[in-house]
């Protein structure tokens, strides 16, 4: 059987009933589970642009949509109308993204050649999905686990900027709080050295703005997540 008929028989055979399993809704390369807050955890499956009938070589991106920050971008980007979810998201548009593939990397890929045997490469997809991109999704699906995720300055992704981005935006909804601060403060010493995106000024000050916003509407009665009750504003 060429290798492009295997990789359809893989993702119909192995990764969609055990999917369907874990509550994810999708078919094909392309999956989604979907959280009462409404957050949503994405999996999709890549194939490299350089896939022939005969090899087909594919990787697996994992994301968590939030709501929040769906809603905050469609400020930035009404064209992509209001009736999207968002678990229509790009993969890297998310706050959480990384990909899984086969071995340890994360950047590894499965390859799939014409009349090989499946069942090695179908159980090593399995195991990723199973024992490291499910439990990593569900573990991160509320925001106050993303803004935990978010909190590390070694995450290779999002970017630095983008990461302080997002947190920032996940925190504000929690009304003025000491961390909202600090992260306002990274941003805005950024601005005099390379201030991008251009609207990064802008930025911290609708932030501080939805901050009082969020204050004035109750929210504030929530301690943001990852402080202190030292750290929320009094």
């Amino acid at each position: 059987m060429q290798a492009r008929h295997l990789f359809w028989v893989l993702l119909r055979d192995q990764v969609g009933p055990l999917l369907r399993a874990e509550g994810f809704r999708g078919s094909g390369q392309s999956w989604r589970l979907e959280h009462p807050s409404g957050n949503a955890a994405l999996i999709r499956i890549q194939r490299s642009r350089w896939n022939t009938a005969d090899s087909v070589q594919f990787t697996i991106n994992l994301a968590v949509a939030s709501k929040v920050v769906w809603d905050w971008q469609l400020t930035r980007e009404p064209g992509r109308g209001p009736a999207a979810r968002p678990s229509a998201l790009y993969a890297n548009d998310c706050p959480l993204w990384r990909r899984i593939g086969a071995g340890l990397g994360e950047d590894g890929w499965w390859t799939i050649t014409s009349g090989m045997r499946l069942e090695p490469v179908a159980a090593s997809v399995v195991e990723a999905l199973r024992g490291r991109a499910i439990p990593l999704l569900g573990d991160h699906l509320t925001d106050a686990a993303l803004c935990q995720w978010l909190d590390d300055p070694q995450l290779e992704w999002p970017t630095d900027t983008w990461r302080l981005i997002y947190l920032s935006v996940l925190l504000a909804t929690h009304g003025p709080n000491r961390r909202l601060d600090q992260v306002l403060e990274q941003l805005q010493a950024r601005v005099a050295h390379d201030p991008r995106p251009p609207w990064l000024a802008e930025h911290v000050t609708d932030m501080r703005r939805r901050a009082l916003a969020a204050a004035g509407g109750g929210a504030s009665a929530a301690r943001p997540p990852n402080t202190n009750p030292a750290d929320a504003a009094t």
